[in-house]
Protein backbone atom coordinates (compact mmCIF):
# COMPACT_ATOMS: atom_id res chain seq x y z
CA UNK A 1 0.00 0.00 0.00
CA UNK A 2 0.90 3.79 0.47
CA UNK A 3 2.18 3.04 4.10
CA UNK A 4 5.38 5.56 3.20
CA UNK A 5 6.18 9.14 2.42
CA UNK A 6 5.52 10.85 -0.92
CA UNK A 7 8.52 11.62 -2.82
CA UNK A 8 10.33 14.74 -2.49
CA UNK A 9 12.00 16.67 -5.19
CA UNK A 10 15.39 18.38 -4.30
CA UNK A 11 16.94 21.18 -7.11
CA UNK A 12 20.12 22.33 -6.72
CA UNK A 13 20.17 26.18 -6.20
CA UNK A 14 21.62 27.24 -8.97
CA UNK A 15 23.40 24.38 -11.52
CA UNK A 16 25.65 25.05 -14.16
CA UNK A 17 26.19 23.44 -17.82
CA UNK A 18 28.97 24.31 -20.04
CA UNK A 19 28.49 23.88 -23.73
CA UNK A 20 30.68 21.68 -25.67
CA UNK A 21 32.50 21.88 -28.48
CA UNK A 22 29.56 21.78 -31.17
CA UNK A 23 27.99 24.85 -28.99
CA UNK A 24 25.61 22.37 -27.35
CA UNK A 25 24.38 20.42 -24.13
CA UNK A 26 22.44 18.07 -22.48
CA UNK A 27 21.22 18.10 -19.16
CA UNK A 28 21.00 15.09 -17.13
CA UNK A 29 18.72 14.69 -13.96
CA UNK A 30 21.62 13.88 -11.59
CA UNK A 31 23.22 17.78 -12.60
CA UNK A 32 20.12 19.17 -10.72
CA UNK A 33 18.94 16.50 -8.34
CA UNK A 34 20.03 17.46 -4.77
CA UNK A 35 19.16 14.51 -2.71
CA UNK A 36 15.70 14.24 -3.64
CA UNK A 37 13.82 11.18 -1.98
CA UNK A 38 11.28 8.52 -2.69
CA UNK A 39 11.07 6.30 0.35
CA UNK A 40 8.39 3.84 -1.30
CA UNK A 41 11.64 3.11 -3.86
CA UNK A 42 12.25 5.37 -6.89
CA UNK A 43 10.65 4.69 -10.75
CA UNK A 44 11.96 8.13 -12.12
CA UNK A 45 13.93 10.94 -11.98
CA UNK A 46 13.11 13.26 -15.04
CA UNK A 47 14.82 16.81 -15.93
CA UNK A 48 13.24 19.21 -18.47
CA UNK A 49 13.93 20.37 -20.86
CA UNK A 50 17.04 18.63 -21.56
CA UNK A 51 18.32 20.35 -24.59
CA UNK A 52 20.51 23.48 -24.50
CA UNK A 53 22.75 25.54 -27.13
CA UNK A 54 24.41 28.69 -27.39
CA UNK A 55 21.07 31.04 -27.94
CA UNK A 56 20.80 30.44 -24.14
CA UNK A 57 24.10 31.10 -22.78
CA UNK A 58 23.41 34.86 -20.62
CA UNK A 59 19.47 33.74 -19.93
CA UNK A 60 18.74 31.70 -16.93
CA UNK A 61 16.76 29.14 -18.08
CA UNK A 62 13.95 27.56 -15.79
CA UNK A 63 14.32 23.65 -15.80
CA UNK A 64 11.86 20.66 -14.13
CA UNK A 65 12.92 18.11 -12.15
CA UNK A 66 10.24 15.24 -11.28
CA UNK A 67 10.71 12.51 -8.90
CA UNK A 68 8.44 9.56 -9.48
CA UNK A 69 7.80 6.70 -6.47
CA UNK A 70 7.14 2.86 -7.33
CA UNK A 71 3.29 4.03 -6.61
CA UNK A 72 3.46 6.57 -9.49
CA UNK A 73 3.20 9.71 -7.13
CA UNK A 74 5.42 12.44 -8.09
CA UNK A 75 6.83 15.60 -6.91
CA UNK A 76 8.45 18.40 -8.98
CA UNK A 77 10.88 21.27 -8.17
CA UNK A 78 12.46 24.03 -10.36
CA UNK A 79 15.52 25.94 -10.88
CA UNK A 80 17.21 28.24 -12.39
CA UNK A 81 19.92 27.17 -14.67
CA UNK A 82 23.09 28.61 -15.80
CA UNK A 83 23.88 27.64 -19.26
CA UNK A 84 27.52 28.83 -20.23
CA UNK A 85 30.39 28.76 -22.95
CA UNK A 86 33.95 28.33 -21.81
CA UNK A 87 35.30 27.16 -25.53
CA UNK A 88 37.89 29.56 -26.77
CA UNK A 89 37.75 30.21 -30.49
CA UNK A 90 40.28 29.36 -32.56
CA UNK A 91 42.26 31.54 -34.94
CA UNK A 92 44.94 31.42 -37.37
CA UNK A 93 47.43 33.94 -38.17
CA UNK A 94 48.89 34.87 -42.03
CA UNK A 95 52.20 36.98 -42.43
CA UNK A 96 51.49 40.71 -43.30
CA UNK A 97 54.04 43.06 -44.73
CA UNK A 98 53.51 46.93 -44.64
CA UNK A 99 55.31 50.14 -45.99
CA UNK A 100 56.43 52.85 -43.98
CA UNK A 101 54.67 56.23 -44.94
CA UNK A 102 56.74 58.72 -43.74
CA UNK A 103 58.60 57.22 -40.51
CA UNK A 104 55.54 55.07 -39.04
CA UNK A 105 53.39 52.47 -40.21
CA UNK A 106 50.17 50.82 -38.87
CA UNK A 107 48.51 47.45 -38.76
CA UNK A 108 44.72 46.49 -37.82
CA UNK A 109 43.51 43.11 -36.68
CA UNK A 110 42.27 42.29 -39.99
CA UNK A 111 45.67 42.24 -41.91
CA UNK A 112 47.10 39.14 -39.70
CA UNK A 113 43.94 37.22 -39.21
CA UNK A 114 43.71 34.46 -41.86
CA UNK A 115 40.59 32.37 -40.04
CA UNK A 116 39.06 31.49 -36.68
CA UNK A 117 36.30 29.33 -35.33
CA UNK A 118 34.15 29.11 -32.34
CA UNK A 119 31.38 26.51 -31.13
CA UNK A 120 29.05 29.76 -31.06
CA UNK A 121 30.10 30.64 -34.31
CA UNK A 122 31.58 34.23 -33.66
CA UNK A 123 34.83 35.15 -33.66
CA UNK A 124 35.38 39.08 -33.17
CA UNK A 125 38.80 40.79 -33.98
CA UNK A 126 39.57 42.13 -30.84
CA UNK A 127 43.50 43.75 -30.86
CA UNK A 128 46.87 43.12 -32.53
CA UNK A 129 50.25 44.11 -30.61
CA UNK A 130 52.42 46.18 -31.46
CA UNK A 131 49.95 47.54 -34.28
CA UNK A 132 52.27 50.58 -34.95
CA UNK A 133 56.05 50.82 -36.17
CA UNK A 134 58.66 53.12 -37.22
CA UNK A 135 61.93 52.97 -38.60
CA UNK A 136 63.88 50.83 -36.06
CA UNK A 137 61.15 48.12 -36.58
CA UNK A 138 62.21 47.70 -40.37
CA UNK A 139 62.76 44.22 -41.22
CA UNK A 140 60.40 41.11 -39.67
CA UNK A 141 58.23 41.66 -36.64
CA UNK A 142 56.14 39.71 -34.33
CA UNK A 143 52.90 40.07 -33.21
CA UNK A 144 49.92 38.78 -31.46
CA UNK A 145 46.47 38.93 -32.88
CA UNK A 146 43.87 38.57 -29.86
CA UNK A 147 40.36 37.61 -30.83
CA UNK A 148 36.91 36.68 -28.38
CA UNK A 149 33.87 34.63 -29.14
CA UNK A 150 31.51 37.32 -27.25
CA UNK A 151 31.17 35.13 -24.20
CA UNK A 152 34.30 35.87 -22.01
CA UNK A 153 36.22 33.48 -24.39
CA UNK A 154 39.61 34.71 -25.82
CA UNK A 155 42.54 33.07 -27.90
CA UNK A 156 45.53 34.57 -29.76
CA UNK A 157 47.72 33.69 -32.52
CA UNK A 158 51.44 35.07 -33.46
CA UNK A 159 51.62 36.47 -37.03
CA UNK A 160 55.01 38.20 -38.89
CA UNK A 161 54.50 41.54 -40.03
CA UNK A 162 57.54 42.64 -42.44
CA UNK A 163 57.86 46.05 -41.95
CA UNK A 164 59.38 48.06 -45.38
CA UNK A 165 61.14 51.05 -45.73
CA UNK A 166 60.06 52.14 -49.40
CA UNK A 167 60.63 55.79 -48.75
CA UNK A 168 62.84 57.03 -51.48
CA UNK A 169 65.85 59.80 -50.25
CA UNK A 170 65.77 62.95 -50.44
CA UNK A 171 67.46 64.58 -53.35
CA UNK A 172 68.04 68.31 -53.45
CA UNK A 173 68.95 69.60 -56.84
CA UNK A 174 70.45 73.16 -57.20
CA UNK A 175 70.26 75.74 -59.97
CA UNK A 176 73.79 76.90 -60.73
CA UNK A 177 75.29 78.98 -63.51
CA UNK A 178 78.24 78.52 -65.49
CA UNK A 179 79.47 81.71 -67.10
CA UNK A 180 81.66 80.75 -70.19
CA UNK A 181 84.11 82.98 -70.86
CA UNK A 182 85.05 83.33 -74.36
CA UNK A 183 89.03 83.09 -75.42
CA UNK A 184 90.77 83.81 -78.14
CA UNK A 185 93.49 81.80 -79.70
CA UNK A 186 95.69 83.60 -81.93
Amino acid sequence: GNCCNAPQAICQSAPVLFLNGSGTATLTASQVNNGSTADCGLQSLQVSPTSFTCAHVGTPQTVVLTVTDINNRTSTCQTSLSVQDNTPPTVTCKTHSVNLSGNTASISPSDVYDSGSDNCGTVNLQSVSPSNFNCSNVGTNTVTLTVNDGKGNMATCSATVTVNDATPPDIFCQNISVDLISSSVE
